[in-house]
Parts: structure tokens; sequence; C-alpha cells
């Protein structure tokens, strides 16, 4: 970024911030400090405030009353334009412009400020890299040829073209299936720590807030209710509302009686592919049309394995590059049994088998919001 108004956030700051549409109160005296380097999430139901309090920290939309300060600046001080240029800003609906392929979405910024062709092309393939996009494969594609998931991740690369240093997310992949969804949550987790920014993050997805969140900020009618790390949250609730909420009072009941039948994912059909219909550019091409980033390779029905979309895309070869020793699990297993092994092996997709063919699939990180 040419002109930068800081170059890291050391702390954003929101005193007794308020906005009013009529005789609502849409964010009630909310007062808020987020550490720099952190990523905080808003959580709460629709109508809480959440979104508001959001897009009032890039001034999208101006408080009433109170004051949002970043690194002890008031932003009100800051040209809007260059403040917002400074923060990079991801939706749930993505945004992107149907009529510009990928590297020219991701590179629009970077035109207006005034880069040279030579940074920009470097630069967009480094952020198409960071988001699992391989570039020849994507660059010169259209947002209609991309699913629902690679959208979301050229919105992502997108939003940090300029490298800001305060990154806000709107509900980002609550569009997506909850497969996809769990998989690109996954995907951000290693990508937030690689970035090492100060993320604001909204949702109503309790699993995805108490998966990537360093802290929680919790709204109801305008307010914020508790705010609080993942486990203080759940042990320590401060009302019924946050309790229910969180699903605080359901924590691990029953967990050594529970089988893997009772928690795995059935809704897999469009998952599966089978070898025996299917060369590899067969499943390429319907894997791109289901929106799917991973398949589960059977073979007459039988199970052969996974297979990412990411490495197909730079497989040269005409065979598959089939993960053939994932662990799997069997509908009547011990839950906790898995679970063991799915921490000895770092799995992160384990498919249920029943007289050899997938009827379902667990993820490691829904096992547990399920749990609680």
């Amino acid at each position: 970024m040419k002109k930068r108004l800081f170059e890291k956030v050391e702390k954003v700051f929101l005193d007794k911030v308020t906005k009013r549409y009529g005789a609502t109160i849409a964010v009630d005296k909310v007062s808020l400090e987020i550490e720099g380097g952190e990523l905080f999430v808003l959580i709460g139901p629709s109508g809480s405030g959440k979104t508001t309090t959001l897009k009032m920290i890039n001034r999208m939309i101006e408080p009433d009353e109170g004051y949002i300060f970043i690194n002890g600046e008031d932003v009100r001080k800051f040209d809007v334009v260059l403040l917002r240029r400074n923060m990079g800003y991801v939706i749930q609906n993505i945004g992107l412009f149907p009529h510009m392929k990928v590297k020219d979405n991701i590179s629009l910024l970077m035109k207006l400020e005034g880069y040279d062709e030579q940074y920009i092309e470097k630069r967009v393939k480094e952020l198409l890299e960071l988001v699992d996009l391989p570039p020849k494969h994507f660059m010169d594609r259209y947002p209609y040829q991309l699913s629902g998931g690679q959208q979301q991740r050229v919105g992502l690369a997108r939003a940090l073209a300029l490298d800001p240093p305060l990154l806000l997310m709107d509900e980002p992949f609550g569009a997506l299936d909850p497969i996809l969804r769990k998989q690109l949550q996954e995907e951000f987790e290693k990508i937030k720590w690689r970035l090492g920014k100060t993320i604001v993050f909204v949702t109503h997805d309790v699993d995805e807030a108490f998966r990537l969140g360093d802290r929680i900020g919790i709204m109801n009618d305008g307010k914020i209710i508790q705010v609080g790390e993942p486990d203080e949250l759940l042990f320590s609730p401060k009302n019924e509302f946050v309790e229910k909420l969180i699903g605080a009072d359901r924590k691990y009941r029953y967990f050594d009686k529970l089988k893997v039948s009772d928690i795995m994912n059935r809704e897999i059909e469009k998952y599966i592919f089978d070898l025996h219909k299917l060369g590899k550019n067969d499943i390429i091409s319907l894997m791109e049309e289901k929106g799917v980033e991973f398949g589960i390779i059977v073979d007459k029905g039988v199970f052969q394995g996974i297979v990412y979309l990411k490495d197909l895309y730079l497989w040269e070869e005409k065979a598959l590059p089939l993960i053939r020793n994932t662990i799997t699990a069997s509908p009547r297993d011990s839950l906790q049994s898995v679970i063991y092994e799915m921490k000895r092996s770092k799995a992160r997709i384990i498919p249920v088998i029943e007289d050899g063919s997938p009827i379902g699939i667990l993820l490691p990180d829904e096992i547990l919001f399920r749990l609680i």
C-alpha cells in the first residue's frame, strides 16, 4: 500500500458506540478492546448488532454516539477512502465483478494505487497460492467458472491484496454447505497464523466462533453480553442467554456411550466419485460443477481413498493422487476410540465405511461441537 495510516494494528477500541435507526437501537453503548494480532469474533442471533458494529469500524456506517480508535487515533480523523484501503473486507456474498477475470478482481485496488504490472502479477500469484488456488488454473477464469468455495477464496485474496494490517470479515463462510464450510475454516485457521493480522470476524455459527476465535464477544439486542476466550465462555457463561447460545449445558454428556453413527455426517452423495465410470478429467469437471473440493473415491461402490481437487490440478499423471492410507471408521465403532485415532494420525476427514462402501464422514472439529 503506497500510503499507510498504520503499519500494524496494536489495538482497536470501541468506546460506548451507539447506532440508531429511528426508534430502534441497533447498537447500544458497545465498548470493546480488540488486541493487535488476535482474531476477535462477534457472535449473536440475527439482529443482535454484530454486523452493524463491524461496519462502523471502517465507517461504512457512522455511529450516532461514541468513539472508535485504532492505535489511539479516532477513525473519524482519517480520510474514509484511505481508511478502508488500510482494512481488508470480506463478506458472505463475496462481491466479485462478474465481467472481470480472477486476476483483475484481485488486482483492482493495486491498480488504483498505481503499482506496476510486474509487482501486480507477482502479488496475485502469491495470494492465489496462499488461498490454495493454483495460479495457472485460476488467474484467467471468470467468477461464474468458480465454485462457491473458490469464489470465497478469491474474495479473501482480494481483501489481502494491499496487505492491510486489519481484516474485517462478515459471515465469510455462511453461504457454503456445512462440509465445505468446515474445510475452509480449517484452511483459514492456518492462513491466519501466517498472516499475523488483527482480524474482526462476524458469525452466527457457534462452532465457527469457537474454532477460529482467540476471543469471542457475544451480542444480543445491540449490547455486548460477555467477552472471553472459548473455554471461559463454555465453562463460565455469564447468564442463561450465553449458556443456551453456546450449549454450555450439554458439554460432553454421555460421551463414553456414543458410536460413530451417532455423530457422523451422512450427506455425502455429492462427494462420491466412481472410478469404474469416471477418469481423472471427469472427476475434476464434476467436482468443479458440484462445488466440492475433495472427493471420496470408490470403484464399483467400494471405497478406494480420498482425493483433493487442488492436488488434481497439479497432478500431471492420468492416475489419481489418491490418499489411500487415510484412517476409516465403522458406524458401530466407539467414538472415543476413533477420536484417539484421529488425534494420533492428524486426519482431516474420516470416511465411515460399511460393507466396503462409504456411508458418511467424520470431520474432527465438527465432533467436539456436536458434543457440547
